[in-house]
């Protein structure tokens, strides 16, 4: 097992991903770091500020991690649909679409808070709640950083914070910022494999996305 805790007095930028992956790592099930906080572990370094820290889980799992989070004293809710509010999540409640994102707070207050986002499986392929034709293998959807923190791989990211790109909506303009940055900063580093599945991806579910000629570009 890997000692995160040791690694927490190296530079601040990933102080908060190691100071929670210290506390995941008790956990049996698989975790990865997700959202913009993956997007710097793949490029080696922090580009800007989080307000908190995202975690994937699988949905089979959410029960375990919620005993775990409950027994160390974490406040958690659930998110309603599309994260439109957040609600008490009951004891042994289990959640299902379009329910998919947990927030956790953790008691001491000088700790990130975080998002837990259940992710969908079936058999050996992970599926993209919003469309099922959109597919990945399990053994490859995350990777692992120097620092030894699992992270989602960053074609599973940006699929993820696409949508915002591609919708006008008001609430949504402090994510098309974040999320186009995250993208123009890590596209030209995506093998030509990453950026073939996520045009792919993209494609299907938004014809005219604006990331697409980039992804097809090179």
């Amino acid at each position: 097992m890997i000692d995160f805790a040791n690694q927490m007095g190296s530079p601040k930028p990933f102080h908060d991903v190691l100071e929670l992956a210290d506390r995941l790592s008790g956990l049996d099930g698989p975790w990865y770091i997700a959202g913009g906080w993956a997007i710097d572990l793949y490029l080696g370094g922090q580009r800007r500020d989080h307000k908190d820290v995202d975690i994937a889980i699988f949905r089979q799992d959410q029960l375990a991690i919620q005993a775990y989070f409950l027994d160390r004293g974490w406040k958690l809710w659930k998110y309603i649909g599309d994260s439109e509010r957040v609600e008490p999540w009951s004891v042994g409640e289990q959640l299902t679409l379009p329910d998919r994102g947990i927030f956790a707070e953790p008691l001491d207050v000088a700790m990130p808070r975080m998002d837990i986002l259940l992710s969908e499986q079936n058999g050996d392929r992970w599926y993209y709640h919003v469309d099922s034709r959109i597919t990945h293998p399990i053994k490859t959807l995350g990777l692992r950083s120097d620092l030894g923190v699992p992270f989602l791989s960053p074609e599973i990211v940006l699929l993820f914070k696409a949508r915002h790109v591609s919708i006008e909506h008001p609430y949504d303009l402090a994510h098309q910022e974040t999320d186009q940055k995250d993208f123009q900063d890590v596209r030209r580093f995506l093998t030509a494999e990453r950026r073939a599945w996520l045009a792919e991806a993209i494609r299907l579910l938004y014809s005219n996305h604006p990331w697409l000629p980039y992804l097809t570009q090179g």
